[in-house]
């Protein structure tokens, strides 16, 4: 089930998996992570991490690397709208990751990111209510 943006063919943030090649999603932006340099074997990168809602209330974390960051390090801001496509969705590790979703989103050169028309029914926040004789056991 998919729902149709400004001529856009939108993807519940549920429904991402690595079996579907080709996606675009609007989410707003919950959250944003420091910009981060790292080195390994092959050379020096960079990244950020960001967490992303959509109207449905599917969370997802995504991370942009390198090129992506240059391009969208300065762009993308907490809070705002945006339709996304291009990424990689690969399972999640939820080591370093705190949603709930079973994958996340890699975003490289090839990302497209746009910023969309602010949509009210996006939530700024997903809370998780747990009652508390559940976090007492």
């Amino acid at each position: 089930m998919s729902a149709v943006d400004g001529g856009l063919n939108l993807l519940p943030i549920s429904e991402l998996s690595s079996y579907l090649p080709r996606w675009t999603i609007k989410a707003r932006v919950t959250n944003k992570s420091q910009l981060r340099t790292f080195s390994k074997s092959g050379g020096n990168g960079k990244v950020f991490h960001v967490q992303l809602l959509d109207v449905h209330g599917g969370e997802i974390r995504a991370s942009f690397f390198n090129e992506a960051v240059d391009s969208f390090w300065e762009t993308v801001h907490v809070g705002k709208c945006y339709c996304m496509s291009r990424g990689s969705v690969r399972v999640a590790n939820q080591q370093y990751n705190s949603c709930n979703h079973r994958y996340e989103i890699s975003f490289d050169k090839g990302a497209q990111i746009s910023e969309a028309a602010n949509d009210a029914e996006i939530e700024s926040v997903k809370l998780s209510l747990t009652d508390l004789q559940t976090l007492q056991s």
